[in-house]
């Protein structure tokens, strides 16, 4: 029975955090705070998370592992979150799928979206350069690849990928029943007009 209650106790934190991380990001959020809501004190909170990058690594880090894996796979293992791909993988990539790894990518970003909204949207919000799951940077240069792939034109892959990363947010921060159909038009748009003008 004690093990049942510490789940619980564990699963009331981690919900607590999450609309705290989300509201405030990292820095502005307080482990006081989340105790507080959590209805346990700051001490007991410590028997459950050693510090704020232990508690919010437990809300986030299945979010990016997916994501992670999500380009890996679809591009060999030759792409991952904070790698900036080389020209030469980026050469290797457009011959042989013109764009249809980022179409796959999204597709399946929109799957993680559904899974756990909130800490994929943790993330991309998350806006410290340091940070070692850096998904927010990590995925605006892999997004400026793909549009640089696509597009040719670095400068403005730069400013699509901005666009698209702070539409991403966007959309997702919406409560809305039509939340996929709004993610796949909207990647519809960005990746799939650049490659049929290119066709």
């Amino acid at each position: 029975m004690a093990q049942v209650l510490k789940e619980e106790v564990r699963e009331r934190i981690e919900k607590a955090a999450t609309l705290e991380f989300f509201e405030k990001g990292f820095e502005g959020s307080s482990l006081r705070q989340i105790a507080r809501e959590s209805g346990i004190t700051p001490g007991n909170l410590y028997r459950y998370f050693d510090n704020k990058e232990a508690l919010y690594e437990s809300i986030v880090g299945e979010s990016y592992r997916k994501l992670n894996h999500i380009l890996m796979k679809n591009s060999d293992n030759k792409i991952m979150i904070n790698d900036v791909p080389s020209p030469e993988i980026l050469d290797d990539l457009r011959s042989i799928n013109q764009g249809k790894i980022a179409n796959r990518v999204i597709q399946e970003v929109i799957e993680v979206f559904g899974d756990n909204r909130m800490a994929l949207l943790i993330l991309l919000k998350d806006d410290r350069a340091d940070f070692v799951m850096n998904t927010r940077f990590g995925l605006l240069d892999w997004f400026k690849s793909q549009f640089t792939m696509i597009y040719g034109n670095e400068e403005l892959a730069k400013d699509l990928a901005y666009s698209f990363t702070e539409g991403l947010i966007k959309i997702g921060m919406d409560e809305s029943d039509r939340l996929r159909e709004r993610l796949e038009a909207f990647v519809q748009f960005f990746y799939m007009r650049g490659l049929k003008d290119n066709e």
